[in-house]
């Protein structure tokens, strides 16, 4: 975290892989699943939406 808000860091490309780093560590335990169409519209909100579904593709 320090090497990412340091003002003085000037290796653009080293900061990238402090990132892509902390976001697999991050999420290493994520699950993806596939979800409703309802899911894209802001009138929509339930707990229903998180339910997963048969995937498109």
């Amino acid at each position: 975290m320090e090497a990412w808000l340091d003002p003085q860091a000037d290796d653009a490309a080293a900061l990238v892989d402090l990132v892509r780093a902390g976001v697999k560590d991050a999420a290493a335990d994520w699950q993806v699943e596939s979800v409703g169409r309802e899911v894209g519209n802001v009138r929509n909100n339930g707990p229903e939406l998180i339910r997963p579904v048969e995937p498109l593709f």
